[in-house]
């Protein structure tokens, strides 16, 4: 069992969503739309969840599986069809490549403690490259921590 897995239950109490960082997200895909966005190292789902209420169509993912749990059960939660509700799926920042295809997104999101876990400035390198190849030619890459 992981830290992570230990806290899952307390997540958002312990790292609220931050309304400013719901609003630079926004801003970098200018407010409401209908892409792609993919939120890694997406936690508990907080984000996520706010995106997809704007109608973005949002897939987060997670090595941690008590974290996803949690994800999935709040966003069934907030009602709509399933379609407009954020997907949540077990994956590792360090192999996007075998997850999605190339050119899928047209958001890609590393946010608050996740790029932490990557062992050194050239994994740091390498996830951006991923992170890079699956945007949409017109796609936006952010990192902030």
């Amino acid at each position: 069992m992981t830290v992570y897995s230990l806290m899952a239950e307390h997540y958002e109490e312990i790292f609220p969503l931050d309304p400013a960082v719901v609003e630079f997200v926004r801003s970098a895909i200018s407010g409401k739309g209908d892409g792609a966005v993919l939120d890694v190292g997406c936690a508990t789902g907080s984000l996520a969840r706010a995106l997809a209420a704007d109608g973005w169509n949002v897939t987060g993912i997670d090595t941690d599986e008590a974290m996803l749990a949690i994800a999935r059960e709040r966003a069934g939660a907030i009602g709509g069809s399933e379609a407009a509700r954020p997907r949540f799926i077990r994956g590792d920042m360090r192999a996007l490549e075998g997850l999605f295809p190339a050119a899928s997104f047209d958001l890609v999101l590393c946010l608050g403690n996740t790029l932490v876990h990557l062992e050194d400035g050239r994994a740091i390198g390498d996830f951006l490259r991923r992170a890079r190849a699956l945007l949409a030619p017109e796609g936006n890459c952010s990192s902030r921590s």
